[in-house]
């Protein structure tokens, strides 16, 4: 396996595409293309981290876009769960978002139906308590996308 995976990706002029460009192979133009559609549409500049310290795998923008990745973890459920900050809390009781499931290896984006309302809040975190989990299909490269409603 790793001998056709070698012989697929070497260049015959031995350029590592990563290190000094050019044509990029196989699914990687169409992958790119679908991850910058789903930065391009956050409306944001960019992503970035929500809290570097504690949330790893999260970037967006805090109170309005989130977005989660979980690489090669394969959970079946997510626990809707926003971060908060000690200091000043921009999320509300009666806030409302809505979820997407994003299968990044697929390219599918899976929006789930109805609408997660924080009911609850601490110092920090805030929860929906109409809604706690978000269902997962239990594969790899898998991603929530969660933004705020109004």
């Amino acid at each position: 396996m790793d001998i056709e995976v070698d012989l697929i990706l070497l260049h015959p002029y031995d350029i590592i595409w990563w290190a000094k460009g050019g044509v990029l192979k196989g699914e990687s133009p169409a992958r790119i293309a679908f991850l910058k559609d789903i930065i391009e549409t956050s409306d944001l500049n960019g992503l970035n981290p929500i809290d570097k310290w504690w949330i790893l795998n999260g970037a967006g923008c805090s109170g309005k876009y989130y977005l989660f990745y979980f690489g090669e973890e394969t959970p079946t459920q997510w626990k809707f769960e926003l971060p908060a900050f000690m200091i000043k809390s921009e999320i509300e009781v009666g806030s409302q978002f809505k979820v997407d499931v994003i299968d990044t290896w697929n390219m599918t984006i899976s929006p789930v139906e109805g609408v997660f309302e924080i009911t609850e809040k601490d110092r920090y975190s805030h929860m929906s308590g109409n809604r706690p989990y978000v269902e997962l299909p239990g594969r790899p490269n898998m991603a929530i996308r969660v933004t705020r409603i109004g």
